[in-house]
């Protein structure tokens, strides 16, 4: 029997509308509604421990429903009696260009005070980090689309 454990007011079409938000992207504390229960957490279930092969390891709709049921069941990131919300302990570091793949690696959370800084260019770090024939092939294909007019 399906379903089971869902809210009794689960709406199944609302809650894809509202997954579709993070379907292309890696919830963050920044891009997350902290005022929503169904985002108020989701950002936490990213890079767990001992997680490999992803950023998550259950898609976002489902950790959606977990963040959902945390804020149910009482977990908080503001106190409600006086409102101080304690700033995280530790700080998620998307996959970098130098890592095997972004979307087989899973990231990283390091300390608050121990962020690395920007090394530049987000963009010049990939291509520094593309193999030599990569670039070639890169620049070959953008020369054409941009004869072509598209670029």
């Amino acid at each position: 029997m399906p379903g089971v454990n869902l809210p009794k007011d689960f709406d199944a079409e609302a809650h894809k509308r509202a997954a579709k938000k993070f379907s292309n992207t890696v919830p963050l504390r920044e891009s997350c509604d902290l005022d929503d229960p169904m985002e108020k957490f989701l950002w936490m279930l990213v890079a767990l421990p001992g997680q490999n092969g992803g950023q998550q390891a259950m898609p976002s709709s489902y950790n959606m429903l977990v963040s959902q049921a945390l804020h149910k069941r009482g977990a908080m990131l503001k106190c409600e009696a006086c409102g101080h919300m304690k700033d995280p302990d530790e700080v998620y570091i998307p996959p970098s260009a130098s890592d095997p793949h972004w979307l087989t690696s899973p990231g990283r959370w390091v300390p608050a005070d121990k962020v690395p800084a920007p090394t530049g260019d987000s963009l010049d770090e990939v291509l520094d980090n593309m193999l030599p024939q990569v670039q070639a092939a890169l620049f070959e294909r953008l020369k054409k689309r941009h004869s072509e007019g598209v670029l």
